[in-house]
């Protein structure tokens, strides 16, 4: 709905998504946009990077083999990854007002997505749609982390920060702290936990809440260079 309404306002609309997965769930949400309305049946819908081409190929001619089935939920089968809706590009192509682009590099701290950003960002009839986490220290970060933005340096360059920036945060491929609280709830003789995929500020707030959740459960959080043998937990477990 939020796309359609960018496409018939002629926006420019810019899509940073990770190569693997994440491009082709946008492209499947834009075709159901495309299919029911939502997003105009003529919209021009162009895919920048010569991986996304690639998997895109795979995604619709070999991953909707039978043998691949248990892999994917009952939508993908019934409709598919997506439609024939769009034009892939392996070079940088003007993406015009009314079009929407899906572009390589979902942080756009490289290739397609950080080129569009130096190109677009100072212009406020362009609006950039983040579809995932971003890193605080990335493009993508310090564009969705800071609604009063005025510039933005890329590549030693200040660039005046006017376009719409936007963010849907449901296609994040991490598990939030209720889904891995239930993992761990589901998971039998548990005795330590290894936290390796975390913001380093958060790490103390994060142990003190597993710690209050699961009291016989030991919560470690390995520095920079730390060793710690996993044989040795398992000894002491």
């Amino acid at each position: 709905e939020y796309i359609g309404k960018c496409v018939r306002n002629n926006k420019r609309i810019i899509i940073p998504a990770f190569v693997l997965d994440r491009s082709q769930q946008v492209l499947y949400e834009i075709t159901k946009g495309i299919q029911t309305g939502h997003i105009p049946a003529n919209t021009p819908v162009k895919v920048f990077g010569t991986s996304t081409a690639e998997i895109n190929k795979i995604y619709s001619t070999s991953f909707t083999k039978k043998e691949f089935e248990p892999y994917f939920s009952q939508a993908y089968w019934k409709d598919g990854p997506f439609g024939d809706i769009f034009k892939e590009y392996s070079l940088l192509e003007d993406v015009n007002y009314g079009e929407i682009a899906v572009a390589s590099s979902g942080m756009a701290d490289s290739v397609y997505s950080k080129e569009f950003v130096k190109k677009w960002i100072a212009d406020p009839n362009t609006v950039f749609i983040f579809v995932g986490y971003q890193d605080p220290d990335t493009i993508g970060g310090k564009l969705t982390s800071n609604e009063s933005l005025s510039s933005i340096e890329i590549d030693s360059n200040k660039y005046e920060s006017k376009a719409e920036i936007k963010r849907f945060s449901c296609f994040s491929g991490h598990a939030n702290y209720s889904q891995i609280k239930n993992i761990l709830s589901n998971i039998a003789n548990l005795n330590n936990v290894l936290i390796v995929h975390v913001e380093e500020e958060n790490i103390g707030e994060l142990i003190d809440s597993y710690n209050k959740d699961f009291p016989n459960i030991k919560f470690l959080a390995p520095g920079s260079g730390e060793h710690i043998p996993l044989s040795n937990i398992h000894q002491k477990s």
